[in-house]
């Protein structure tokens, strides 16, 4: 019986018990270093931070990768890893603060302290701790497993190479030729056990463990397999997808077949959850802020234009999927009729339509959108889970028409309030290739993490008003 190997955040329990235990010493440190604090830990505020550093954690490490390839990363990676984690841990402890109402009571030295002592500690534990990883792994490598490589003699060189130069390599017992019946001294210092005459005999004679299967002949693969496992051993078939450009790429079994699925990226359910949690944390307090707006702003706008004070307007959105968005009206209420006046004035190249000193522009409309205010009902839009507080912005259905087949790809995740093309140049982009490709570039990078990067990067761009017209 195969024996699977962990995968996932508790893979590398190691650094993640090591970090916890830095950044509660970290704050237990900046507790006792100030000038009369020494008792600041038997208050009961300190003492709920002593728990609540550890949880966020932990918390993070759940659902977003922090050791994602922890070992194959350089110093500067790892130091740049080493802060976003920390500062993450940070900036939920100060939030937890400021909604607990009690932000006050706290001492911002010992916040800020915490900080930097152990962004300093959890770098260089990891930089350490990986330097004894990889010296354990050379000397004292796990030869409890019995692997054999079943490949072909035009394969064993160039397979043996790339599968010792993965960040984890599994150690291989020997390679057996199933195409030759010559005698071969080995490859990479892994001996030749058995070739094509030898193999059956072999592994029936020997312990065999696991057999990995790399080879060119497909129809050949299932015989070997069944052989594989007839002796009780595991076969792990190699699929060839270096020619797929995809950056992710998993089997998957789907109505009986074993499939490989290619996509740009791909979203745990643990991340799928708290992606849409920051959602309707975001939305509840957009709807409640709109509400409260409405009562203002909404008789400004009645009283202007005469007309309604929200404007609707179908979408596109992910995938194709069409919705109707929600927003502050700017515009006069013939706009849409004079939008076709105005097309030759569109400063945009691509499927965007905009223009400086739209007249269709209400007075208390420029106000709304320099401000971004106008964008506060599709709060609504997220709660009900056609839009999320970070994405792509949705096209109209005109612009949608005009798209060629590589501007979808900006449709691959659900539309979204804010944008990394947004906090990127916002207004200031006119090249709508450019747009695509940072939308692109967000989609294949995507992870919580960054999410919440992109939202604290959006109040700085909305309260400097960059780009906003």
């Amino acid at each position: 019986m195969y024996r699977s190997k962990e995968t996932g955040w508790l893979k590398h329990y190691e650094f993640i018990l090591l970090d916890a235990v830095w950044i509660v010493l970290s704050y237990i440190f900046a507790t006792y270093v100030q000038p009369g604090s020494f008792a600041l830990l038997h208050e009961e505020l300190y003492r709920t931070l002593l728990v609540l550093y550890p949880l966020t954690h932990i918390f993070l490490v759940t659902f977003y990768g922090a050791y994602n390839d922890v070992l194959r990363r350089g110093y500067m990676v790892e130091l740049k890893a080493a802060l976003g984690h920390n500062t993450l841990i940070f900036l939920i402890v100060i939030m937890y603060m400021f909604l607990s109402r009690n932000s006050d009571s706290y001492s911002r030295m010992v916040v800020c302290l915490t900080l930097a002592v152990s962004s300093m500690l959890t770098y260089i534990s990891r930089v350490v701790l990986k330097k004894v990883i990889v010296y354990r792994r050379k000397k004292h490598p796990r030869t409890n497993t019995h692997i054999f490589l079943l490949t072909d003699s035009a394969l064993a060189e160039s397979t043996v190479a790339a599968m010792l130069s993965a960040s984890e390599p599994a150690v291989i017992t020997g390679v057996i030729l199933c195409d030759s019946d010559e005698a071969s001294p080995g490859t990479q210092d892994i001996p030749i056990v058995a070739n094509s005459s030898t193999w059956k005999d072999f592994l029936v004679a020997n312990v065999v463990d696991e057999v990995i299967i790399h080879v060119s002949d497909a129809a050949k693969a299932s015989e070997y397999i069944t052989f594989v496992n007839s002796i009780g051993a595991t076969a792990h078939l190699v699929l060839e997808t270096d020619s797929i450009d995809a950056p992710v790429k998993q089997v998957q079994e789907i109505n009986g077949y074993t499939v490989v699925s290619a996509s740009l990226n791909s979203a745990s359910p643990r991340q799928r959850i708290v992606k849409r949690l920051i959602d309707i944390f975001f939305g509840l307090i957009g709807a409640a802020a709109v509400i409260i707006l409405t009562v203002i702003i909404g008789p400004l706008i009645f009283l202007e234009d005469r007309g309604p004070i929200f404007f609707t307007q179908k979408r596109v959105g992910r995938n194709g999927r069409v919705f109707r968005i929600i927003k502050f009206r700017t515009m006069r209420t013939d706009a849409e009729e004079l939008k076709h006046e105005l097309e030759q004035q569109n400063e945009m190249s691509g499927n965007i339509f905009k223009i400086k000193n739209d007249h269709r522009i209400t007075r208390i409309g420029r106000f709304l959108r320099r401000t971004s205010i106008d964008e506060l009902p599709q709060a609504f839009n997220i709660l009900m889970g056609t839009m999320s507080v970070v994405g792509t912005r949705p096209p109209t259905l005109e612009e949608f028409r005009k798209y060629e087949p590589q501007h979808k790809v900006r449709l691959a995740i659900t539309p979204g309030l804010t944008g990394f093309w947004q906090v990127n140049g916002r207004s200031k982009i006119t090249d709508f290739d450019e747009i695509v490709r940072l939308d692109e570039q967000y989609i294949r990078r995507w992870s919580v993490a960054l999410d919440i990067r992109i939202i604290l990067k959006t109040f700085v761009v909305v309260l400097r008003g960059d780009g906003a017209e």
